[in-house]
């Protein structure tokens, strides 16, 4: 006997079923964070981060940019792929999504 549990059908069936759903999922999300961010009557991206508390001055993150543009970035960066997924854009060119996101992951790989 195995140690474990053993897949069947049934359980890769649900295993694919929730992945969708959690994919689908967290694509409108990205889409909803984006919309808030990027609500031109509220000012800029970064100027809405600001106003969340983020900061604008301070040029710690990647590519010397302030945490509130690079926040905006990796946001924008998520929104793309958002975007691609549900049809209403196409990547024309190459672009390593998994390499520009990197830096956020942390602890968490």
């Amino acid at each position: 006997m195995s140690v474990g549990n053993q897949a069947t059908k049934g359980s890769f069936d649900q295993f694919l079923s929730t992945l969708a759903v959690t994919l689908r999922n967290s694509m409108q999300q990205i889409v909803n964070e984006w919309t808030f961010i990027n609500n031109g009557a509220a000012g800029s991206p970064e100027e809405v981060l600001v106003g969340i508390g983020y900061d604008n001055a301070n040029s710690d993150a990647p590519g010397n940019q302030s945490d509130a543009a690079y926040a905006a970035y990796v946001l924008n960066t998520m929104n793309t792929m958002a975007q691609v997924y549900f049809g209403d854009a196409t990547q024309a060119t190459e672009f390593d999504f998994n390499n520009a996101l990197a830096p956020l992951w942390a602890a968490q790989t």
